[in-house]
């Protein structure tokens, strides 16, 4: 006969030895019996203030053990999330864009002027998205000017005011041709039109960076608006 730390007689066998076959197959049992006794004298009030903290720490070592195990006792694998794909980058997005006729195909070489084969002053990529536009030839013609007041811009040389004037002369007068010629609203609107040329003419980073060389040039500078009929 034995005794627990109670003071409560115990009778029972000898423990046998186990088997690992064994081992695997009584582990869910061996937890159920346990967790029931915890329960059975938590509920009764027939155990000591110290033993009921040890029965609860050994309830509480349960639980942890068997969360993460399936039914045959091992550890289920954590699954790692397979990461997400790479969005395509803002230059693959375009280059699809031009493939499918969405956007006209830029140029888009190392210098500021471009390709301009028949020597109108107007890139030749822009003289095709001009060209496709459905406007009237005076209305495509304002955009074309429009397209070489910001060459002469972008190309004016920043430390000649002579210069700098001319240019911004230049495109006062394209910008009031195009305003003047195009509607207010719609599709076709003069803002909406210009600024798309604006946005398709500073194509790349060598001209983007010459335009915003020449506004800083032209910070503080005042010119009188022009009137009347500024088309070329």
């Amino acid at each position: 006969m034995d005794t627990d730390f109670d003071g409560v007689a115990t009778t029972g066998p000898a423990f046998a030895p186990r088997t690992a076959d064994t081992a695997v197959m009584d582990q869910t049992d061996t937890n159920s019996t346990t967790i029931t006794s915890i329960l059975v004298s938590v509920q009764s009030g027939d155990c000591k203030m110290l033993r009921c903290s040890s029965l609860a720490l050994t309830f509480a070592a349960l639980l942890l053990t068997s969360c993460g195990q399936d039914d045959s006792g091992s550890t289920s694998p954590i699954s790692t999330p397979s990461p997400s794909p790479t969005p395509p980058s803002t230059s693959e997005l375009i280059n699809a864009a031009e493939q499918r006729g969405e956007l006209p195909s830029l140029d888009r070489s190392s210098t500021i002027n471009g390709v301009d084969a028949n020597a109108n002053g107007v890139r030749d990529d822009l003289d095709v998205y001009i060209a496709k536009l459905a406007v009237s030839p005076e209305q495509q013609a304002s955009l074309a000017q429009q397209a070489k007041a910001t060459l002469q811009a972008m190309t004016a040389a920043t430390t000649d005011r002579n210069a700098m004037d001319a240019a911004r002369l230049a495109e006062a007068r394209a910008i009031n041709c195009v305003y003047s010629r195009l509607p207010p609203t719609g599709d076709k609107a003069a803002g909406r039109l210009s600024q798309e040329l604006e946005d398709l003419t500073l194509n790349t980073r060598s001209r983007i960076q010459a335009y915003i060389s020449y506004g800083i040039a032209s910070d503080g500078t005042v010119l009188p608006s022009p009137e009347g009929n500024t088309c070329d």
